[in-house]
């Protein structure tokens, strides 16, 4: 036992601050309506999904009770390309390529509004943070380099086992994935002075859970490939948090809504039941069994304003991150302030009940270079979105979006160990998205 805990801390030193494996950092997801897909700007929203972006706009909205609900599929393809391409093959290092994918196939989202007079109250229910899942078929280069029989895990591990080594040659890996927070939030709304200013506040309630699973075979081993206690490694991470909202709404002129959004959400520990968990325990040990993953959605602050003429509606936002001051056992140091800022604008027909609109997001994560890797990946990237929306009546909506997103290349080793190695990381995003509105009463 005194062994295994030497390991474990040795690594805990080699390797540095604990990693985050397939999370999408600290960051919550923006993206939570088809709306918001089409336009990507909806902070000054007083529809439905203003029960998340705008909540005290639902202030403004007409009284009646309404729902609002959609889906989104997300598919994002990652290719990590490390330098020396088939060199490093021929000298046993790594692959020439790595491909993965990130995808979400069921980030559903479900609002509901009521508004009476000068009150309004509304419910969400979505995914905040994570909501997909990660597949690396082909294994990370992360992991081919650190468990190399000539690389230093690779060599502890082999003294743990004792006798003939257990890692003969390349170490053959497969990963998968799922993460998500789940969260339910509710909001009360006061139109203050009519027409003109509206304020609220809201509590949420999160529940965050990880699930990781992961294969590992070395070549030439004791036990042909087999690893007793990391082979077949699967954790499960559950966890609960809360948080608050506050918002103010301003409507100096008709057309002109000027919002502004404040969150606070409180720290994330996900407790960990895990099996064969000694090779991955060495790149994060809150993988091990009995420990806590270390997380928090950081707080926000955010502004938007939308502007309506002649049947246009055009709107801006910006979104700032308070990352660095999240408490993520000490990995908040490796990153500043991030922020979203992007503008659309949507134009309704007066000929036929059809609404199109568009728009553009830039996302700075954040991300010091220190805290990327290819277990952690908060590159910047620039969304562009698009959509249609058909009025059925005064009464029901039905939106089709879609958008892209481009993340900056970047060599994802260079804040880590692996610097030496440098590797190019690249990957898109694709978003296709469907809202249904509909005031019931």
């Amino acid at each position: 036992m005194k062994k295994l805990l030497f390991v474990f801390a040795l690594c805990a030193l080699f390797m540095g601050a604990e990693t985050i494996l397939f999370a999408a950092g600290p960051n919550s997801n923006p993206n939570q309506s088809a709306e918001y897909v089409k336009t990507q700007s909806r902070s000054a929203s007083i529809e439905p999904d203003a029960a998340f972006f705008n909540p005290a706009g639902t202030a403004l909205m007409k009284d009646g009770f309404y729902y609002y609900i959609s889906e989104q599929v997300i598919v994002d393809p990652i290719r990590i390309k490390p330098f020396g391409g088939y060199a490093n093959e021929l000298m046993g290092a790594s692959r020439h390529e790595y491909k993965a994918d990130k995808s979400g196939f069921t980030f559903i989202n479900l609002y509901l509004v009521h508004k009476k007079d000068r009150v309004a109250w509304s419910f969400g229910f979505l995914p905040l943070g994570g909501g997909g899942n990660a597949t690396y078929n082909n294994g990370l280069q992360m992991i081919d380099l650190a468990l190399n029989p000539q690389a230093l895990l690779g060599g502890i591990l082999n003294q743990l086992y004792g006798g003939t080594p257990v890692i003969g040659g390349s170490v053959i890996s497969k990963l998968k994935g799922f993460s998500v927070v789940y969260t339910a939030q509710m909001s009360v709304a006061y139109e203050a002075i009519k027409d003109i200013l509206t304020l609220s506040l809201g509590v949420r309630g999160m529940y965050g859970v990880t699930v990781l699973d992961a294969t590992l075979y070395a070549l030439g081993g004791r036990y042909a490939g087999y690893l007793p206690g990391a082979s077949n490694f699967h954790a499960n991470q559950q966890g609960l948090a809360y948080g608050f909202i506050g918002g103010v709404d301003l409507k100096p002129v008709k057309d002109l809504t000027i919002a502004v959004k404040g969150e606070w959400n409180s720290p994330l520990r996900q407790k960990t039941v895990s099996t064969d968990y000694i090779a991955f325990g060495m790149f994060d040990k809150s993988n091990m069994d009995g420990n806590k993953r270390h997380a928090q959605i950081p707080g926000t602050l955010g502004v938007g304003a939308a502007y309506q003429i002649q049947g246009a509606q055009i709107a801006a936002h910006y979104t700032y991150y308070f990352n660095q001051f999240a408490q993520m056992r000490g990995r908040e140091k490796n990153f500043t302030g991030g922020y979203d800022i992007g503008g659309g604008i949507d134009y309704t027909f007066k000929s036929a009940p059809l609404n199109i609109g568009a728009g553009y997001q830039w996302s700075e994560t954040g991300a010091r270079p220190s805290a990327l890797s290819q277990f952690n990946d908060d590159v910047d990237y620039h969304t562009v979105g698009g959509g249609i929306s058909y009025l059925f009546n005064e009464k029901m909506k039905l939106t089709l979006a879609f958008a892209y997103s481009h993340y900056i290349t970047t060599d994802i080793n260079k804040g880590t160990m692996f610097k030496f190695n440098p590797a190019k990381y690249y990957r898109q995003g694709y978003f296709g998205a469907i809202g249904f509105t509909h005031k019931v009463i």
